[in-house]
């Protein structure tokens, strides 16, 4: 089963068990992934698994952004609200690996272009998020390989 498949799948169980939460998160997700349907047909391209990963990333990552603004502005229902909305999001996504697999990744691929200095940054982002793409997300990658180099 794909992962646009099990998430209608549970579009329509929440329908049926009149979830509202999970109901509201879902329908954005599917018209998210619906426009980028339309965006790569468009294109002659067809949606991958990737892509659906990708949006479900995007749309955790501007939940999170609002949590930031939500705590700035004192308004903990808010941020309770997104962290629910956060939570479903997570249930589609793969489990992230420990930052010490991050870091072994990292490791091989400097030692592999033989980078050592501050110029070498965007080679080794490359190839480790190429390794790592679905894994992690790039801000970890980007952290981990800043301590590493600099």
């Amino acid at each position: 089963m794909t992962l646009l498949e099990i998430i209608e799948k549970n579009f329509k169980e929440a329908l049926k068990q009149k979830r509202a939460e999970d109901l509201i998160v879902l329908r954005g997700l599917k018209t998210v992934i619906h426009n980028k349907e339309i965006e790569l047909n468009a294109q002659k391209k067809e949606l991958k698994e990737e892509n659906v990963l990708e949006l479900i990333r995007r749309e955790a990552k501007k939940r999170n952004e609002a949590i930031e603004l939500y705590k700035q502005g004192n308004r903990e229902d808010l941020v309770v609200k997104e962290k629910k909305e956060i939570d479903i999001l997570k249930r589609y996504l793969p489990t992230e690996i420990s930052e010490e697999e991050i870091k072994t990744v990292i490791l091989e691929v400097i030692k592999e272009i033989g980078a050592g200095e501050r110029q070498d940054f965007g080679k080794v982002m490359g190839l480790a998020m190429s390794r790592l793409k679905g894994r992690v997300e790039g801000d970890k990658v980007k952290e981990l390989v800043e301590k590493e180099l600099f």
